[in-house]
């Protein structure tokens, strides 16, 4: 029989005498562009433009040093993972993501292929020759990444251009470098037009499998060993939606650090892509962040950007989700045309007694106290615990923590959740809020079906 001596000495080795190990690290920059829109302005006596807010987080991969090595195995052994699995490769670089170096003050140059540099055209037309001008095509802009290691750039289109490159293509390509000779780090910009229908949709428990309620071990074990598994049907739901013209932005309270995985999943299981707004986490946002407070931001920025557009959000109520909604709906009942909640509150009063048992939070404890102390020992900087604990953090209401106390009655705490769910609602439309356990409920809803076919009518005549 062989052993694989390298995956014994991992397993076996005291970690004191590994982070004794001199082997430098290989240092390997990478740009994450954060998926975004394009949306139309127009401000007084200027003529109509579209904007992009471009948006990304510049770091460093750990190398493959033996403290790595140490720590991919050991995650694999708790994991029972089999080396070089799909699981195992998933696992390996998730959390290497997480262990990522964050790049201050870094220069980065952001371009947009096939977009003309217009505003570098008409800022130097005096200066530039007609031969000149058609020579320069890709937008550029330049941005430093500041002590924060992430960065932001506001740009404006040409309208009529971004019209003339939608008819070849549904969305705009961004890029970073952090020289002109490497290979460029690409982004997605959706295309959005002013009037339509748009989807705002939370991730977690809402179109992805995390069991947020079952606690912090169950949701590291689902996002880390085990690749992302759907809601079911949602993704079909999703697709027969955006068939219809509408837009998604998918807005979540997971770190950027998860974003590949996130990635990965929405492509692998054929959701539609959208513009994804993560939580850039800090310390003082998770000592003060208000519960909450990263959708009260960013949702209605968006509801802002189009102001003609109608809006469906989807949630779920393992978290407060149903009571972001409502206040977003009090802001904006003009543009919500239907609130959707899906229930994983109902099963899991009905399963509680089960779940009293649940294992403790033993991983989420040992993970999070080696990632700080690897931080520590090397010197350097580091947001991975603070992203562990952003993706663990929850945001669960006390009435939904009370579903989980066996000694609670059933009928008691099913009672519980639809006087919540009547609470929240009071004050909408008729027909506006619906909770749903299954994906076909959403594809039935007559609202939606109605303001599909309305948008639908408005988009013909306009043609």
């Amino acid at each position: 029989m062989t052993v694989d001596n390298d995956l014994k000495r991992s397993d076996t080795q005291e970690i004191d005498d590994i982070l004794k190990d001199p082997t430098p690290e290989i240092i390997q920059p990478q740009c994450m562009l954060f998926p975004t829109y394009a949306c139309q302005v127009n401000e007084e006596d200027q003529e109509t433009k579209y904007k992009i807010v471009l948006a990304g987080w510049a770091f460093a991969k750990p190398g493959s040093s033996r403290l790595d090595r140490w720590l991919l195995a050991a995650g694999r052994t708790y994991g029972g993972l089999a080396r070089d699995s799909v699981e195992d490769n998933h696992f390996s670089t998730l959390l290497n993501q997480f262990r990522c170096q964050t790049m201050r003050m870094v220069d980065i140059q952001l371009t947009l292929p096939g977009v003309i540099a217009q505003k570098i055209i008409d800022d130097n037309a005096d200066r530039i020759s007609i031969e000149q001008q058609e020579k320069i095509r890709d937008f550029a802009a330049s941005v430093n990444t500041g002590p924060s290691g992430r960065f932001q750039k506001e740009v404006f289109l040409d309208l009529d251009e971004v019209l003339e490159l939608k008819k070849k293509q549904d969305h705009l390509t961004v890029q970073a470098s952090f020289t002109d000779n490497e290979q460029p780090f690409p982004g997605y910009i959706d295309i959005i037009e002013p009037y339509g229908i748009s989807v705002i949709s939370d991730i977690d428990d809402t179109i992805k499998v995390t069991d947020i309620l079952d606690g912090k071990d169950a949701i590291l074990t689902n996002t880390f060993f085990k690749t992302a598994v759907e809601v079911p049907h949602m993704n079909e739901v999703y697709r027969s939606w955006a068939s219809e013209g509408a837009h998604v932005h998918y807005v979540s309270n997971s770190p950027w650090q998860v974003y590949p995985a996130l990635s990965e999943f929405v492509t692998s299981k054929q959701f539609p892509q959208g513009s994804m707004h993560l939580r850039a986490v800090s310390t003082q946002e998770l000592i003060r962040g208000k519960p909450g407070k990263h959708k009260l931001e960013v949702i209605p920025k968006i509801l802002q950007d189009f102001p003609h557009r109608k809006f469906i959000l989807v949630g779920d109520s393992g978290e407060i989700d149903p009571e972001v909604y409502q206040q977003i709906y009090n802001q904006y009942p003009d543009q919500i045309i239907k609130i959707f909640i899906h229930d994983v509150t109902s099963q899991r009063a009905r399963d509680a007694d089960k779940l009293a048992q649940e294992r403790p939070d033993s991983y989420y404890r040992s993970l999070r106290k080696f990632l700080s102390r690897e931080s520590f020992l090397q010197k350097r900087g580091s947001t991975s615990q603070l992203a562990m604990d952003a993706m663990a953090e929850t945001e669960v209401p006390e009435e939904q923590q009370q579903i989980s106390n066996p000694e609670i009655p059933l009928l008691t705490k099913l009672e519980q959740f639809e006087e919540r769910m009547k609470r929240v609602s009071s004050g909408m439309r008729e027909g506006v809020f619906t909770v749903f356990t299954l994906a076909s409920q959403l594809m039935l809803d007559p609202v939606v079906a109605e303001e599909f076919l309305m948008s639908k009518t408005t988009t013909d005549l306009s043609l």
